[in-house]
């Protein structure tokens, strides 16, 4: 029986303000070859500088997952040439990384690292109409390199792998992970071997799998690919190949260099940087929960699984949560609000929480609020929609908008019986004991009024239908 034996190489965009080596804005989305200086397009006579934030965040990151941080700083220089590195060679680390070992829980297993290690990135190619042009600007961004063990079994360990360093790197502020901008990147080595046999067969390199699913795919096309290849007889070649998510499919690219090809050699402009044992027991003390760690407290609340995973998706999110329950707001209450409501005017609004910081107080006073029935139904959605998108409290939303729940059954019983009027059909259905039509009455009356009570709306529903029968 065949399996696979799959490794991931995993590269994360640093969120910090300026470049690895040199104070240009780290940024996306401004206009090509902006943000460039002479050090970041490697002119004669510049000089690189060392971004200590970045080398702050990756020590955060190798601490969560448990790997050993170096005593020292180094830097190599990697050469290969291709029009998107400026200098000819890649500031990178292999004689000494930032951090070695660790592992990543996935599911019931741990997956091991082999390293981190702390690197610049490349520029930018743009192919279009036949032509290529390079923007420059992301060349210099700060990256950490993750580099896994060869312990993946399939593609969906693989992706979920993958998703959990997503996680950890929002969660520990080590960047905000935008897919769509390429913050995260990832490198996927796959072999196939015999189920037992403790020897690896040259493996297949699959080049910057930026999207999650595009992972899985990969890794089942390639499984069946070199299956399908030792069957025939064929022998596999190591090489790197590239991924057509359109066709499903990879293709041959080059072969796969090894470390020689790269020519590595110390980088003369940056000499080794001692790193203190108390500087990074100072980061230690100050790390913010993982993933992990908040799943375990979003369980002990109550949640459920769907509802822990769509508030891990942001740190946001999460802050979100803690801070508005620790306000005595029903925990699995606030969950519902997060996942539901306030996720769905995230997108509606294009500002996502972290953008926006929504206050624990205002989510924490809008929940109150429905809970003593002096908000309700569409009111409640629409105090939330203006809260989040105009910047003010609730309280001011409510007060200015008239929102507040209308529960006087005076003020509701002539809207009530315009609606029973009008659906004369749905009146006999409920009095003949059908409850679906008390929610089809309930839906008209709050169509009518955003500022409908519910449960005094139904109650007085039946009530006024019961009169309107027996002719009173």
């Amino acid at each position: 029986m065949i399996e696979a034996v799959i490794g991931l190489e995993v590269h994360i965009e640093l969120g910090t303000k300026t470049k690895m080596f040199c104070r240009c804005e780290n940024r996306f989305g401004a206009k090509a070859n902006t943000l460039t200086c002479p050090v970041c397009l490697g002119l004669p006579g510049a000089l690189p500088r060392p971004n200590l934030e970045a080398v702050e965040r990756v020590v955060r990151l190798a601490l969560a997952v448990g790997a050993e941080v170096a005593p020292v700083l180094e830097f190599d220089r990697k050469h290969y040439f291709y029009p998107d590195l400026p200098k000819g060679y890649q500031i990178s680390q292999s004689r000494t990384v930032l951090a070695r070992g660790g592992a990543i829980q996935v599911g019931l297993r741990q997956i091991g690292l082999h390293h981190l290690h702390l690197e610049e990135d490349a520029g930018k190619l743009a192919h279009l109409g036949g032509r290529a042009s390079v923007d420059l600007n992301r060349a210099g961004v700060p990256l950490v390199e993750i580099v896994s063990l060869p312990e993946m079994r399939s593609g969906a360990e693989a992706r979920a792998f993958l998703e959990e360093i997503r996680l950890l790197a929002e969660h520990l502020a080590v960047a905000e992970v935008r897919m769509e901008e390429g913050v995260l990147r990832a490198d996927l080595n796959v072999s196939v071997r015999q189920v037992g046999d403790p020897r690896l067969n040259p493996r297949t390199e699959v080049k910057n799998m930026n999207s999650f699913r595009a992972l899985e795919r990969a890794v089942a096309y390639e499984v069946a690919r070199q299956s399908q290849a030792l069957e025939r007889g064929e022998s596999l070649a190591q090489e790197t190949r590239g991924w057509d998510d359109q066709a499903g499919q990879t293709y041959p690219q080059r072969r796969k260099e090894t470390a020689d090809d790269y020519r590595y050699l110390p980088e003369p402009d940056l000499p080794s940087y001692p790193v203190s044992a108390a500087w990074v027991a100072d980061i230690a003390s100050c790390l913010p929960p993982g993933p992990a760690d908040l799943r375990q407290r979003f369980f002990a609340h109550g949640l459920s699984a769907e509802t822990v995973a769509v508030i891990l998706e942001s740190r946001a999110r999460s802050q979100l949560f803690e801070q508005t329950a620790a306000l005595g707001a029903d925990p699995v209450v606030v969950g519902q609000w997060i996942v539901g409501d306030l996720a769905r005017v995230e997108r509606e609004s294009g500002e996502s929480l972290a953008d926006r910081a929504y206050a624990a107080a205002d989510l924490a006073d809008l929940i109150q609020r429905v809970a003593t029935g002096s908000l309700a139904g569409p009111g409640a959605k629409r105090a939330l929609e203006l809260s989040y998108r105009d910047r003010r409290s609730v309280s001011a939303v409510v007060a200015e908008e008239g929102l507040s729940a209308i529960s006087d059954e005076g003020a509701l019983d002539p809207l009530i019986d315009q609606v029973l009027a009008a659906h004369p059909g749905a009146v006999q259905d409920l009095l003949a004991g059908q409850e679906k039509a008390l929610g089809f009455l309930l839906g008209q009356l709050m169509r009518k009024s955003r500022s409908v009570d519910p449960k005094v709306a139904a109650k007085r529903i039946r009530e006024r239908a019961q009169a309107c029968n027996t002719g009173f």
